[in-house]
Parts: C-alpha cells; structure tokens; sequence
C-alpha cells in the first residue's frame, strides 16, 4: 500500500477532511496530492501528519513491524532523531536513503 493511500485511509478512519487534516499548516491541495501520491512530503510534514492522525511516521510509510535491525528501520529512527533535534536536512537525506532500501 502507498503512502498516500494510507494517509487517506487513516485521514478517513478519524473521520478528518483534507483540509482539517491539514490546518493549518498545509493546505487542501497538497494533502490532496500526497493522497494521490502525486508528491513525496518532506520529513517534517510527515511527522506533522503522523501527529495529526495519531500514529508513527513508521506506520505511515509501512514500516511497522519490521525488525528494528533492519537497515532501512535503522535510518528511519536515525532520521526521527534528527527530526527531533530539528536538523530536517539530514532527517530527509536518511529518510530518502531509508526509502531506497525499502
């Protein structure tokens, strides 16, 4: 499942619009284009998204239950660090090279 598609679907379980979704940060339109998977949301909005609809950024790009030794989990916690100490352009290389190994 894409990762417009399971913002969509989590958007629509909590019975949220795309634009109370994104308020007031991000506009109808974009959500509606991370939807359709038509543009790849930084790091910093899919932490603001995974707040918003109340879960992980890893569920968000279906990384749930996969083993924490994993390469690719690695990045992904490594770029959540980041994240938090809001160093977004090294949380967004370590998110694409997370990405690339699936």
């Amino acid at each position: 499942m894409s990762l417009g598609l399971r913002i969509r679907q989590l958007r629509q379980s909590r019975g949220l619009t795309q634009q109370q979704l994104g308020s007031p940060d991000l506009s109808k339109s974009f959500i509606s284009l991370v939807e359709r998977d038509r543009t790849r949301p930084s790091v910093a909005t899919l932490v603001f998204l995974a707040r918003r609809l109340g879960t992980s950024v890893d569920a968000l790009l279906g990384q749930e239950g996969h083993m924490p030794e994993t390469a690719a989990a690695s990045l992904l916690a490594l770029s959540d660090d980041a994240t938090r100490k809001r160093d977004v352009a090294t949380a967004a290389k370590l998110l694409d090279a997370a990405m690339f190994l699936g």
